[in-house]
């Protein structure tokens, strides 16, 4: 009887603490990119023995030190082929460069600024993933970010790939390997598709609508529901970085979970089968996820 009762006690469940050190080396890595982040990658790769130390040494903590590893490891490589890529070290010398590229992102106006006596205009500036570069009677094939500035308001949209000219200079953004400055309108050389169209259309009828309040508030609305930060002028998302609120514009898992909830509950309202209700879930995410383009 008394085996019978030592076998019938059940083993505390081991499915909490494996949550917590789920959460832990989420963290660890999203603590360790951005450690990585703020400091230039040679610093964040000296910073990364301390996390190997920690875990040799400390267990308690292991898995945050290893997560810590992991993290800023991942990112500092990240950063450091960006800033000691071939377009980088073109831009030391603002070689004059041809790029066939994607656009990968809107295109937001800068603010026009005084440079001594002269005022310098707006100019349009957005993203693209370079494919293709010449240069100096060379040519290669390459796949890394880069930011456009631009005098001319061009026709283009998310998902175009166009070919576009001018020179490359050195640029602090972490996110790219360099600046494209170019006084030529960019050649739209394949247009994005049917979905990327209808979902351009949606985000710009949005954009519309916000744009009639013309103020901060209203430049703040597409980007906390969209991630489109197109309307916000650079002081505002220089003031919106100071504060620590440049998350807000950030399309995060908070906002699947919202739409992923809301979908599933009307999918249950309307359908019996747990199978469609999931697949509906699915297809809406999917969908989001193209609209918002995180």
């Amino acid at each position: 009887e008394n085996k019978t009762e030592i076998n019938s006690v059940k083993e505390p469940s081991k499915k909490p603490l494996l949550e917590l050190r789920l959460l832990m080396f989420s963290a660890g890595i999203w603590i360790g990119a951005l450690l990585a982040s703020a400091f230039s990658w040679r610093w964040a790769l000296l910073i990364a023995p301390i996390g190997l130390i920690l875990y040799l040494r400390a267990k308690a903590v292991s898995i945050l030190a290893w997560s810590l590893l992991v993290g800023c490891g991942i990112y500092s490589l990240h950063l450091a082929t960006l800033q000691n890529s071939l377009l980088a070290n073109i831009a030391q010398d603002r070689g004059a460069v041809v790029l066939q590229a994607k656009v990968t992102s809107d295109i937001k106006s800068t603010t026009p600024k005084v440079k001594g006596s002269q005022l310098n205009r707006s100019q349009n500036s957005f993203v693209v993933r370079a494919t293709y570069v010449e240069w100096d009677s060379k040519e290669s094939s390459i796949r890394l970010p880069v930011r456009v500035i631009s005098k001319y308001n061009a026709e283009i949209s998310l998902g175009d790939d166009i070919e576009i000219s001018g020179n490359l200079i050195i640029t602090k953004e972490k996110r790219v390997a360099a600046t494209l400055i170019t006084d030529e309108a960019p050649k739209i050389l394949r247009s994005a598709g049917k979905l990327s169209e209808l979902l351009n259309q949606i985000r710009e009828e949005f954009r519309g609508q916000a744009a009639n309040f013309k103020s901060n508030a209203g430049a703040l609305v597409p980007g906390m529901i969209l991630g489109d930060t197109s309307l916000q002028t650079s002081g505002f998302t220089s003031q919106m970085r100071r504060s620590g609120l440049s998350h807000l514009t950030a399309v995060s898992g908070a906002n699947f979970a919202i739409v992923s909830a809301l979908v599933l509950w009307l999918s249950k309202l309307l359908f019996g089968r747990l199978v469609i209700q999931l697949l509906t879930t699915s297809s809406f995410l999917v969908l989001f996820l193209l609209l918002v383009r995180p």
